[in-house]
């Protein structure tokens, strides 16, 4: 059984394994989508391809509280 299980694979969750891994501790890494990357990676779809971070800010800066 690992010692540190971290929850997402973007660049963030990466990182922190890669540390935890490089420091001798035993890491699981677990991500729902097929791919790793989150926010970082791209997204094809009906013959699209985006960023599906850009989406996120594009629609908190559309948001009037902000």
């Amino acid at each position: 059984m690992a010692d540190v299980i971290v929850v997402g694979a973007g660049h963030n969750g990466l990182i922190c394994a890669a540390y935890l891994a490089r420091a001798g501790i035993d890491t699981l890494l677990l991500e729902a989508r097929d791919e790793v990357g989150g926010c970082a990676s791209t997204v094809s779809d009906l013959g699209a391809r985006f960023n599906i971070c850009n989406c996120d800010h594009t629609m908190i800066r559309a948001m009037p509280i902000i």
